[in-house]
């Protein structure tokens, strides 16, 4: 595969998760650490395909 594919298949991945990305960096960079306890919560849907609500 080319690369332009290979960037396609990350975009198309990641584009319906980018609001709970960006929400996840903004947490971050506030918090600036983030341990499996706390990242549960925001990974829990993902898998049946829903974008979960930020944790508190």
């Amino acid at each position: 595969m080319k690369l332009e594919q290979f960037e396609r298949r990350a975009r198309a991945l990641l584009a319906p998760h980018r609001d709970l990305l960006e929400r996840l960096a903004d947490h971050l960079l506030a918090h600036r650490d983030l341990d499996e306890t706390a990242l549960a919560p925001w990974l829990s849907d993902l898998a049946a395909g829903a974008a979960p609500a930020a944790p508190s």
